[in-house]
């Protein structure tokens, strides 16, 4: 028992010695190191190291004030050193990578890289661009406000207020004012500049004054604030109107506008067109709309049609008579042809014997050579065709039946062309306000992209003649 005594007793000694002496391990009494073994040898023999250093050096006041400094650096060093390794295992992404040269990178990666920062800075220069200039935006409200309200005052004097210990007044070229529906008024701000005091009086002494703060840099909103602070009846945006079955007019417009509960019924509704929307209405068109009571308010200066005109046709071929339809057919297809022609089947070279075919039309297209034939109940003209067949003809037989659609579908698959029968834009009416509807087929000319030829059997009268010739249109009515 005394031997366990005195054993413990030593072990406390120990722990006492080891606690009040400095051995020179930095990492005894340091709370931040982490003990790794891996590392104890490493730091036993920098320990040697610096216990030799000290031994070499000059006992001295400095000397013993220099070891201490350089004990707490290396001690700095080795926690630095530690901490540096535990981050670089929790992140590894923040390890460091070594430079990569620019001639080490692909030049199609680079080419890529490039253009992709070129086509960001061209899509923030294209978004923070002003679309249109803002004091022309205003100039055409004002040019519209003038259709709906004529007694406007062309020079409207700056915006005033008095109280009895306040005067306020707005300058009118940069805080325009409208008139409004019921006497109101419009205050425009469009860069809403205006503080939140003017506002509140004005709220309070001029309730009827209704203020924009829609900046006229995108149009159609801004128009649509205007509209909805001027009190008008009714407006609508994105209207749209049909005329006629076939062809079918439709016309668009931004904005449809009742000024009061009985404009429908004086014939008095304005259509608005905004510029860099959607090009002008034609004179036809105008003078067509306002028949119908509808009044064009047009901002655009660009006449419709005319920036891109192209070579088209457009035949109407109103005749019902069979053969009329198929000579028209190929006159508007360019396709020379003969009436009546007799085909030689034999000769009578061989056996004395000479038969010939007489086709009611015929004509050759790209080395096919084509027969055109009214079918008629005869045993003898069946035999007749079977033979054209085998000596190498193409037979195209019309039905009585038939009515323009299927002769134009026969004729046209002999000849090989694309063209298939259906209900048509004449143009394309996104880039413009109006678009026209038309039965037929729609036949491209060979070698010419931008031209073609439009075949139908509607009639077209003289408005829809003069109006498709703003999109390049010629009428041949056969």
């Amino acid at each position: 028992m005394v031997p366990r005594v005195g054993k413990f007793k030593l072990v406390i000694f120990l722990f006492l010695l080891l606690s009040l002496v400095d051995l020179r391990l930095p990492w005894a009494l340091d709370p931040k190191f982490d003990l790794d073994i891996k590392d104890l040898g490493v730091k036993e023999r920098r320990q040697s190291r610096d216990s030799a250093s000290a031994v070499r050096a000059k006992p001295g006041a400095s000397s013993g004030v220099k070891g201490q400094q350089e004990r707490s650096v290396r001690k700095n060093r080795v926690t630095t050193k530690k901490l540096s390794a535990k981050a670089s295992v929790r992140h590894p992404k923040a390890r460091r990578r070594s430079p990569v040269s620019a001639a080490k990178i692909p030049a199609a990666a680079r080419h890529g890289a490039d253009s992709g920062a070129r086509a960001a800075a061209l899509q923030k220069l294209r978004l923070t661009a002003p679309s249109v200039d803002a004091v022309e935006v205003v100039s055409w409200a004002r040019t519209v406000w003038k259709r709906f309200f004529a007694s406007e005052n062309e020079k409207p004097g700056p915006f005033q207020l008095k109280g009895a210990n306040y005067s306020l007044s707005l300058d009118p070229a940069i805080y325009p004012v409208l008139p409004a529906v019921g006497g109101g008024k419009i205050l425009l701000d469009t860069d809403n500049s205006l503080s939140p005091l003017v506002k509140t009086i004005l709220q309070e002494k001029e309730p009827d004054t209704q203020i924009v703060t829609e900046s006229p840099s995108d149009p159609k909103k801004f128009f649509a604030a205007l509209f909805s602070a001027a009190g008008f009846y009714s407006v609508v945006e994105n209207f749209s109107v049909g005329f006629g079955s076939d062809p079918r007019l439709t016309v668009s417009s931004d904005f449809k506008i009742e000024k009061t509960h009985d404009s429908l019924l004086k014939n008095n509704v304005v259509l608005l067109n905004l510029f860099g929307r959607r090009t002008a209405f034609p004179a036809v068109l105008r003078s067509f709309l306002e028949k119908d009571g509808f009044e064009v308010v047009d901002v655009s200066s660009v006449p419709s049609g005319m920036q891109h005109r192209q070579h088209r046709t457009l035949y109407s071929i109103t005749d019902g008579n069979q053969t009329a339809i198929v000579d028209a057919l190929l006159e508007a297809l360019s396709v020379p042809y003969e009436k009546d022609k007799d085909i030689p089947l034999q000769d009578g070279s061989s056996a004395g014997v000479t038969l010939s075919v007489k086709a009611e039309r015929y004509y050759e297209k790209s080395a096919d050579k084509v027969v055109v034939f009214f079918y008629q109940k005869d045993r003898v003209q069946d035999v007749l065709l079977k033979l054209l067949k085998q000596n190498g003809y193409q037979v195209v037989i019309l039905q009585p039946e038939d009515d323009f659609r299927e002769i134009a579908e026969k004729v046209l698959s002999a000849m090989k062309l694309p063209a298939t029968y259906g209900f048509y834009q004449l143009w394309n009416p996104a880039a413009v306000s109006y678009g026209v509807q038309l039965s037929g087929f729609i036949v491209p000319e060979e070698g010419k992209r931008t031209s073609r030829t439009f075949l139908t059997n509607s009639g077209i009268d003289t408005f829809f003649k003069d109006l498709v010739a703003s999109q390049g249109y010629t009428v041949v009515e056969r």
